[in-house]
């Protein structure tokens, strides 16, 4: 129920959002605007993915090549593509329906150590938080979410091999997939009670998550014949590694890279201050799921701002992943209704007020 309430409200915000902003309109894959409001900034790449592929240079007319976006989301849009006729709608039909998996699984998550109660709680938080309309955009947001939960549940209940091979299709969905090998093998030497007598050859499945980016590395090497084309692109778009804290500050004091006129002119300074308000919330996120839950936090948060100024404005796509926070949320919602009420009603406005950013094709929110 919650899935379908919360995207018809924001259906109707999205097309008068479109409507409203029309001049910045962006990307419109179809002739129906209730479906256009789904395409973001990303949603072309995505695309031309599905259509042509990987190749040295862009088809449709998009700014050099595609390696940066990984390969997972188009591979799987391509195959429903057979079966509904539009790889636009196909890719709409496969986030939503990785959306609801993905709900499911983190339900299923939380339940091994929660009640009912704060499981259902997480779940309606997944679906409030404040950039989660993005979960069913043509993008692969979703698809990673399901992905990184099943494979976290799977290793809750100590199936590795499942986990591994959640591992590897995350690998493959997004640039940050690989990374979760880290939290991932925490939880495992946590289960291990970190006695190395106790690890085992249940332990090797993880490789199979870096083992994931390796391959799409090597084929990114025979499309391009640079054996680093993957690196090579995040540092054009990007720039060269630098200490996140400096970001942080930096983005604080004087906004990002980003250049946004009038009132967005300080956009950065409002995407680093997020970056803090979550780094401190995955403290309290340490003591609901523990020393795995807040490691992924840290690696989702920290890598990524890494990567310099300009990943300033994706940090409300990477925090989608951390569900330890949609878990804390349910948690600390359940020790009072006020509390409950005053977080539903303050997440459920301010994606109602992205949403509208999003749709309008103001490119500032993913």
């Amino acid at each position: 129920m919650m899935f379908f309430v919360t995207r018809a409200i924001l259906v109707l915000i999205g097309i008068a959002a479109r409507t409203t902003l029309q001049p910045l309109l962006g990307v419109r894959p179809t002739g129906h605007l209730w479906l256009n409001i789904w395409a973001g900034n990303d949603s072309r790449w995505y695309l031309d993915l599905v259509r042509h592929g990987y190749s040295p240079t862009n088809i449709d007319g998009l700014h050099g090549p595609s390696y940066a976006f990984f390969p997972a989301y188009p591979l799987l849009v391509r195959g429903l593509d057979f079966a509904v006729g539009d790889p636009y709608i196909a890719g709409l039909v496969l986030s939503n329906v990785c959306l609801l998996v993905a709900a499911f699984a983190l339900y299923k998550l939380v339940f091994i150590d929660a009640d009912a109660q704060i499981a259902l709680g997480a779940v309606k938080y997944l679906f409030l938080f404040p950039t989660a309309f993005l979960f069913s955009g043509f993008a692969s947001e979703s698809l990673f979410l399901a992905l990184l939960v099943g494979s976290f549940f799977f290793a809750r209940r100590g199936i590795w091999l499942g986990c591994g091979i959640a591992g590897f299709a995350m690998a493959l969905a997004s640039p940050i997939g690989v990374i979760v090998f880290i939290p991932l093998l925490v939880d495992y030497l946590m289960q291990a009670r970190w006695n190395p007598a106790r690890i085992g050859l249940d332990i090797l499945p993880l490789l199979l998550i870096p083992l994931g980016a390796v391959m799409f590395g090597g084929y990114l090497y025979y499309v391009s014949g640079d054996p680093l084309a993957l690196v090579h692109t995040y540092m054009r778009w990007y720039g060269q590694l630098t200490n996140p804290l400096d970001v942080l500050i930096n983005g604080l004091v004087t906004g990002s890279a980003l250049q946004a006129p009038g009132v967005f002119a300080r956009v950065g300074t409002y995407f680093a201050l997020a970056a803090v308000v979550l780094l401190l919330l995955l403290l309290v996120a340490l003591r609901q799921g523990g020393l795995a839950y807040w490691a992924l936090g840290m690696c989702l948060i920290v890598v990524p701002l890494a990567t310099g100024a300009a990943a300033l404005p994706l940090m409300p796509r990477v925090v989608l992943a951390i569900f330890p926070l949609y878990i804390m949320l349910g948690a600390v919602a359940i020790t009072s209704q006020t509390v409950d009420l005053i977080t539903t009603v303050s997440l459920a406005l301010l994606q109602g007020f992205l949403m509208v950013l999003w749709t309008g094709g103001t490119g500032l929110v993913g």
